[in-house]
């Protein structure tokens, strides 16, 4: 047999059943290389159709994770509450880039129980990009910002040093405890000139209680002075 030569199923017409019984013990025959070929358009045939069904497969759960995700950014808008919490429980769940960023955008909403959703989402999702944007909605936001300041625990607080104490010094109560959590989990960078500004920013407190909500509250205000005073240490 040449090299060029290919075995098909027609060179075996008119063969006996002996003929094809004794080609087929024989690894070197035409019917032997016929199966051998055929087997192996079948093998790859086979593989092609898994991929593509693989591929179709990919597809359609990713069309139907986007339709999803898309529907449950509509719902938070929605009047139904319960969906609006529901919705930003899930969005908290996927996760991803687009959704971090979803949720960031609606930190800049005038609806506080939005925000807060948004907050809470993306306190579960734990993406530090979105310290910045909490930061800014929470000094813009006095008194409706508890939630968000929650929201920071999960997230790396380290260059923040500052406006946590800012939050200690001027928010509402509910703030206050979670920025105290921070400080006394978290580690921070700061500079001597940072700590100064800090101790300046209580001095200014205890002069004007009027400024600083809750400190006239003894437990609240002992917390305050600890947690001072625990980072002036580093100024000795």
């Amino acid at each position: 047999m040449s090299d060029s030569y290919h075995a098909t199923v027609r060179d075996f017409k008119g063969c006996t059943k002996k003929e094809l019984e004794e080609m087929s013990t024989d690894p070197n025959s035409s019917l032997s290389e016929w199966s051998k070929k055929s087997a192996l358009k079948k093998s790859i045939k086979k593989t092609r159709k898994e991929k593509n069904d693989s591929i179709k497969l990919t597809f359609s759960i990713e069309k139907i994770m986007t339709d999803n995700i898309e529907q449950l950014k509509k719902n938070m808008f929605s009047d139904d509450w319960e969906m609006v919490k529901s919705s930003a429980d899930k969005l908290g769940e996927i996760g991803g880039d687009e959704i971090t960023d979803f949720l960031i955008s609606l930190l800049k909403l005038d609806n506080s129980e939005i925000r807060d959703r948004a907050a809470l989402a993306l306190e579960q999702i734990g993406d530090n990009k979105a310290v910045e944007p909490l930061f800014e909605s929470i000094f813009k936001n006095h008194n409706y910002n508890g939630t968000m300041v929650f929201a920071l625990e999960s997230l790396d607080c380290s260059k923040h040093l500052t406006d946590l104490f800012k939050i200690l010094f001027s928010e509402a109560y509910e703030a206050k405890i979670s920025a105290m959590t921070i400080l006394n989990t978290q580690i921070f960078e700061f500079t001597s000139q940072d700590l100064m500004n800090i101790n300046k920013m209580w001095e200014y407190c205890k002069l004007h209680p009027e400024k600083c909500p809750e400190i006239e509250n003894e437990k609240v205000r002992k917390e305050m002075q600890e947690s001072v005073d625990g980072f002036m240490e580093y100024l000795k």
